[in-house]
C-alpha cells in the first residue's frame, strides 16, 4: 500500500489497490516518454540555432539558457572556496562563535618579509638569531611624577622597582634556558641591573673559588641561591650611581625636566622560537592592574582616575604600557585583519549609494552585487589556499576590486538599456554582450597584466599584491560574464539615456584638441622637473602604523623621551675561548671576547658611537656592550674568602715576595670598575700552583662566571665566539635613519671590532634596505606593466598605431603621478606643520602607483578606443562619438570607483589615506586624459581627412 500510495503521488491518480498498480505504471511511462520527446524537439532546435555561432557566442547561449544553475553553482564554488581558503576546514565550526579565519594567521606586519630573499641584511639578521634575540618586547613604566609633578616617586623607588621585578620573574622565570622554555632570551632594565649589581658580591665570590685550582674547585650555586633581588633604598641608590651614563639614558628618564627620573623601559629580548602570541596575551593579562587607556590627546580621564584610586590605596605604583617592535607587528597586524572587516562593508554601501544615484533603481544593486560578492569570496579563498605572508597591503584589494568590478557589470547594463529599440530581452541582451564584451575583456586583461607587474618585484608582499590584484580581476570578469547577463536580462533592467546633452562635449575636444595637447604636455615637462627636484623616496614606518593605538603612541613618546624606539644590533665574529687542559676553566683567550685587545676595540667603537669627554658621538645613536657591564661591576672585597686565604698561602710558601705583590695588587683593585682592574693588571703575572694560570686570566674568567646567564644570553655567545652591540636609535623617517646608519658603519669599518663583525642590521637597516629597493621596484614595475599592456593591446588590435596612442593617456598619468605626490606633501604641511597627514615622499605604498594607474587607468582608453572602432577609426565622427558617448559613463564609472576608494579613507593610518588619495586624483586625471587628451591625439594623429579609417582586428577599412 505504501509503494500504491507514492506512485498514485507521481502519477497525479486516484490510489489504487493493488490490482490497479500495473495501470498506474504503465501511465507515467506513456508521461515520460512524451516529455522526453518534448525535450528532444526543444534540443533539436537549440543545435540548430546556435550551430552558426562563435565559440563566444555558443557559451553567451549556454549562460542565458542555465542562467539560475550557472548563478546558483557560481554562488555554491564561491561560498565553498571561501570557507575552506579563507576560513580553513579547521575553523569551520566554530567560526560562527569566534569568526577565527586562517587567513588572520597569514597577516604579518614586520618589515622583514619584504627584504629579498638573498638580501644581506636579512642574512646577517637569520645568523643573529642563532645566538641572541632580534625581536623585543619593550615596557614603559611610569611614575606619577609624570604626571603630577607635585608627586615625587622615583623609577628607582623600591617599591617601583619591585614591581617591575614581579614582571620580568613572571615572564623570565627560566633565565638558564636561553629562551626554551618560557621563549625570553633576555630582560634588560633598572631593575635587572639592580639585582645584578646587588648580586655581585656573592655571584664573584663563587666565581673565585670556581676559577681556583685543586681540591678548592666548587661549582656555582643555583640562580635561585645569589642575593638576586631588590635590596633596601640605600642600597638601590649607591648601585644606582654606578650604571654608566649611556646605558642610564637608555632605560631611564626625566620627562618633564623636574628632576626626577618619572620613566624608564623594561626590555624583553624573544628566542627565534617563542610563542608570541602567547607572551604577549600572558603579559597584557599581567598589566591590566597598572595599564591606563592610551588616546593621542594622553591619557583616558576616566581611566586615569581609576588607575589613581589603586595608587592612592598602594596596590600599584606604576603605569605600564607594553609597546615595542614585537607588540606593534602583532597590532598592525590585528589591526589590519579588522580594518578589512570595516573597509568592505564600507566600500560596498558607497559603490551602492553611488548606483542608485545615478541609476535610480535598486536593480543596478541586484545586477552588481552578485559579481563582487563572489569575487572578494573567490579571491580571498584563494589566498587563503597559497597560506602566502599578507601584509597591510591586503587591505587595497576589496576595495579597488570593488570599484573596478562594478564597472564591468554597469557596463553591460547600460548597454542593455541603451539598446531599447529591440523588443525581445534575450536578442537585446545577446547584443549588449556582444557590443561591450570586448571592451570589458580588453579592460579586464590589460588591467589584471598592469596588476601583474607587481609580481616581478623582489618583494614578496609586493608580488602577493600583485597576484590578488590581477587574479581578482579576471575572477571579478569572469563571475561578471557568467551572472550579470542572466541578471539584467531577468530584471530587464532600464535607464533613461539622454545622450544629446554631451554631444557638446564632443565638439569641445575637436575644437581644442591642440590646447588640450600642449596643456598636457607642459604638465609632462612639469612633472619631469619635479620628480628630479622634489621627489626623496622616503618611508616613515610610524606612518604605516595607526596613530590612536597606544602601542603606537608609546613608541612615539618612546622616541622623543629615550632618543630610542629602533634597536639596531651588530654582530661581532671572534674566535672562541678554549679550556685545553680539561679543567673547566678557559685557557686560551686569543682573539675571543676574553681578549683585552677586542674589548678595547669594542669600546673604541661604543666611543665613537656614544661619544666620550670632549668628543661628540653620534647623533641619534646609544651603543651598549658588554663592555658597559665591565665598567659597571666593581671588584669586590672577596680578601676575605676562605679559598682566596687558602691559595695565597701555598703561594706564600713558595715565593712570600710573589704573594705580597698578589695581595697588594689584588687590594688595590677592589673597588674599581673590572674594565679598570683589566687594564691595571700585568698580562704577564702567572698565578703558580694551585691557580697556574695568568692573573688576567683569572680575572676575566671570574667576570664571565660572575656574569649570569640572563646578562650573558643577552651579549656574547656561550664559547665567547660572537657578541653583538646594540644600537638604539629614535624613530625617525629612513633618510634620517640611512643618515645613521652610513655613520655606525663607517665607524665599524674604522675600528675594527672582533675578527669580524657585520654591518649594523636590525630594525632600522631593514628599512634602509627596503627604501633604497623602492625606486628601482617601482621603476621596473612601472615599465614591465606598461610594455604588458602595450603588446596586449597590440595582439587584440593588429595595430602598432593603435595599440601605441591608446596607452599615451597612461604615459601621461605615470608622469603626473609626481606633481600629484609633490602637491599632497605641500597640502599636508598647510593642513598641520609639525605633524602633516601627507608627506609627498615615495613610500612603501606610493611607490606602487605607477602600475596600479596603469591598470586602472588603462580602462578609459579602451573605451574611447573602441568607440572609435565602432566609427572604424574616421578620425572626424569617431572622436566626437567617442567623446559624447562615454562622457557620462566615465563620471559614472569613475564616482562609482571613487566612492568604493573612500572607504579605505577610513583606515586610521596616514601612509594608506595618502596613497588612496593620491589613486582618487590620479583616477580623475585617468577619465579626464581619456576623453579629452586621448581624443585630441586620436584627431591629430588620424586626420580628418583620412576617411578611409584604420585597419584593425575584427572590423573593416
Amino acid at each position: 500500500l505504501m509503494g500504491d500510495r507514492v506512485l498514485a503521488v507521481l502519477t497525479g491518480t486516484q490510489p489504487r489497490v493493488k490490482r490497479g498498480i500495473v495501470k498506474g505504471v504503465k501511465e507515467f511511462l506513456a508521461r515520460g516518454k512524451g516529455s522526453l520527446e518534448r525535450l528532444d524537439k526543444l534540443e533539436e532546435e537549440y543545435s540548430q540555432r546556435v550551430g552558426g555561432l562563435s565559440p563566444t557566442e555558443k557559451v553567451m547561449e549556454l549562460i542565458l539558457r542555465y542562467s539560475k544553475t550557472i548563478i546558483a553553482l557560481t554562488l555554491v564554488f564561491s561560498i565553498i572556496l571561501f570557507a575552506v581558503g579563507a576560513v580553513g576546514t579547521e575553523n569551520l565550526k566554530s567560526f560562527a562563535k569566534e569568526r577565527k579565519l586562517r587567513l588572520r594567521e597569514n597577516i604579518r606586519a614586520d618589515f622583514e618579509v619584504y627584504l629579498p630573499q638573498n638580501d644581506p641584511t636579512g642574512k646577517v639578521l637569520e645568523e643573529m638569531r642563532e645566538d641572541f634575540s632580534t625581536d623585543l618586547i619593550i615596557i614603559y613604566v611610569e611614575t606619577y611624577n609624570r604626571y603630577d609633578p607635585v608627586d615625587v616617586t622615583n623609577v628607582t623607588n623600591v617599591d617601583v622597582l619591585n614591581e617591575m621585578s614581579a614582571i620580568e620573574e613572571a615572564l623570565n622565570f627560566n633565565k638558564t634556558d636561553r629562551g626554551a622554555e618560557d621563549g625570553i632570551i633576555f630582560v634588560l632594565s633598572i631593575s635587572t641591573i639592580i639585582k645584578y649589581l646587588n648580586s655581585t658580591p656573592e655571584t664573584i665570590s663563587q666565581a673565585v673559588e670556581n676559577e681556583l685550582k685543586g681540591g678548592l674547585l666548587e661549582r656555582f650555586n643555583p640562580l635561585n641561591e645569589w642575593n638576586y633581588s631588590i635590596p633596601n633604598q640605600t642600597t638601590v641608590d649607591q648601585l644606582f650611581r654606578r650604571i654608566p651614563p649611556s646605558t642610564l639614558n637608555s632605560i631611564v628618564a626625566d620627562s618633564n625636566g623636574d628632576g626626577i627620573y618619572d620613566s624608564t623601559l623594561i626590555m624583553i629580548g624573544l628566542s627565534q622560537k617563542a610563542d608570541r602570541k602567547a607572551i604577549l596575551n600572558k603579559l597584557y593579562s599581567m598589566l591590566k592592574p597598572y595599564e591606563v587607556e592610551m588616546t593621542v590627546d594622553g591619557p583616558e580621564k576616566e581611566s586615569m582616575e581609576r588607575w589613581k584610586e589603586r595608587y592612592e590605596r598602594g596596590e600599584v605604583h606604576t603605569v605600564m604600557t607594553p609597546t615595542g617592535p614585537t607588540p606593534m607587528m602583532e597590532t598592525i597586524s590585528g589591526r589590519t585583519y579588522s580594518e578589512m572587516e570595516r573597509v568592505v562593508p564600507l566600500a560596498l554601501v558607497f559603490v551602492f549609494i553611488a548606483l542608485f544615484a545615478f541609476h535610480r533603481t535598486w536593480k543596478i544593486i541586484a545586477i552588481t552585487m552578485v559579481p563582487i560578492l563572489t569575487t572578494l569570496l573567490i579571491i580571498f579563498g584563494i589566498l587563503g589556499i597559497t597560506n602566502w605572508v599578507l601584509t597591510p597591503q591586503v587591505v587595497l584589494i576589496a576595495p579597488v576590486l570593488i570599484a573596478l568590478g562594478v564597472a564591468y557589470g554597469i557596463y553591460i547594463a547600460n548597454r542593455y538599456a541603451e539598446e531599447s529599440q529591440i523588443e525581445d530581452k534575450e536578442e537585446r541582451i545577446r547584443r549588449a554582450v556582444k557590443t561591450t564584451g570586448r571592451a570589458i575583456f580588453l579592460s579586464a586583461t590589460t588591467t589584471a597584466f598592469g596588476f601583474a607587474s607587481l609580481m616581478t618585484v623582489n618583494m614578496v608582499p609586493m608580488r602577493v599584491l600583485g597576484f590578488g590584484l590581477s587574479v581578482g580581476i579576471m575572477v571579478s570578469w569572469t563571475v561578471t560574464m557568467l551572472t550579470v547577463p542572466s541578471l539584467v536580462r531577468a530584471l530587464d533592467y532600464q535607464k533613461k539615456v539622454e545622450s544629446k546633452q554631451w554631444e557638446r562635449l564632443g565638439k569641445m575636444v575637436v575644437r581644442n584638441r591642440r590646447r588640450f595637447l600642449a596643456g598636457a604636455i607642459a604638465v609632462l615637462i612639469f612633472s619631469v622637473v619635479i620628480l628630479s627636484t622634489s621627489i626623496v623616496v622616503n618611508m616613515d614606518y610610524m606612518a604605516m602604523s595607526p596613530p590612536d593605538e597606544p602601542v603606537i603612541l608609546k613608541m612615539r613618546e618612546q622616541s622623543e623621551v629615550f632618543n630610542s624606539g629602533q634597536m639596531n644590533l651588530l654582530l661581532i665574529r671572534c674566535a672562541p675561548a678554549r679550556d685545553t687542559d680539561g679543567d673547566g676553566r678557559d685557557d686560551i683567550l686569543t682573539d675571543s671576547m676574553k681578549d683585552l685587545s677586542i674589548l678595547d676595540r669594542i669600546d673604541a667603537l661604543e666611543s665613537r658611537v656614544n661619544g666620550e669627554a670632549g668628543v661628540e658621538g653620534i647623533e641619534n645613536a646609544t651603543a651598549i656592550s658588554v663592555v658597559d657591564i665591565l665598567k659597571m661591576v666593581e671588584v669586590p672585597d672577596f680578601t676575605n674568602n676562605s679559598a682566596y686565604q687558602e691559595v695565597m698561602d701555598r703561594i706564600r710558601e713558595v715565593n712570600e715576595t710573589l704573594a705580597y705583590y698578589i695581595e697588594t695588587l689584588v687590594s688595590s683593585l677592589v673597588g674599581r670598575s673590572f674594565w679598570v682592574a683589566l687594564h691595571k693588571i700585568p698580562q704577564d703575572l702567572y698565578l703558580p700552583f694551585p691557580v697556574q694560570e695568568d692573573l688576567y686570566t683569572f680575572m676575566i674568567n671570574v667576570f664571565y662566571n660572575s656574569l649570569g646567564p640572563e646578562f650573558l644570553s643577552m651579549l656574547v655567545k656561550e664559547d665567547y665566539s660572537k657578541s653583538v652591540m646594540y644600537v638604539m636609535m629614535p624613530n625617525m623617517d629612513v633618510v634620517a635613519t640611512e643618515k645613521v646608519v652610513n655613520e655606525v658603519n663607517r665607524a665599524i669599518e674604522e675600528t675594527k671590532p672582533g675578527i669580524s663583525a657585520t654591518e649594523l642590521s636590525g630594525f632600522g637597516p631593514v628599512l634602509v634596505a627596503i627604501n633604497n629597493l623602492l625606486l628601482e621596484n617601482s621603476v621596473l614595475s612601472t615599465a614591465i606593466s606598461y610594455f604588458s599592456v602595450l603588446l596586449l593591446l597590440y595582439v587584440f588590435y593588429r595595430n602598432r598605431k593603435i595599440a601605441m596612442i591608446t596607452t599615451i593617456p597612461i604615459i601621461f598619468i605615470i608622469f603626473w603621478q609626481y606633481p600629484v605626490i609633490w602637491f599632497l606633501g605641500k597640502l599636508g604641511g598647510w593642513i598641520n606643520p609639525t605633524n602633516p597627514p601627507f608627506t609627498g615622499e615615495l613610500n612603501l605604498f606610493t611607490a606602487i602607483i605607477g602600475s596600479i594607474m596603469i591598470g586602472i587607468g588603462i580602462d578609459f582608453s579602451i573605451h574611447i578606443t573602441e568607440r572609435m572602432r565602432e566609427k572604424r577609426f574616421h578620425a572626424e565622427v569617431g572622436v566626437p562619438y567617442a567623446a559624447s558617448t562615454s562622457g557620462m559613463a566615465f563620471i559614472e564609472a569613475t564616482v562609482t570607483m571613487l566612492m568604493g576608494l573612500m572607504a579605505v579613507m577610513a583606515v586610521n593610518i596616514p601612509s594608506i589615506r595618502e596613497f588612496i588619495l593620491l589613486i582618487m586624483i590620479l583616477l580623475v586625471i585617468a577619465a579626464y586624459s581619456a576623453i579629452f587628451v586621448l581624443g585630441s591625439v586620436y584627431y591629430i594623429v588620424l586626420g580628418k581627412k583620412r576617411r578611409g579609417g584604420v585597419r584593425v582586428e575584427g572590423g573593416e577599412r
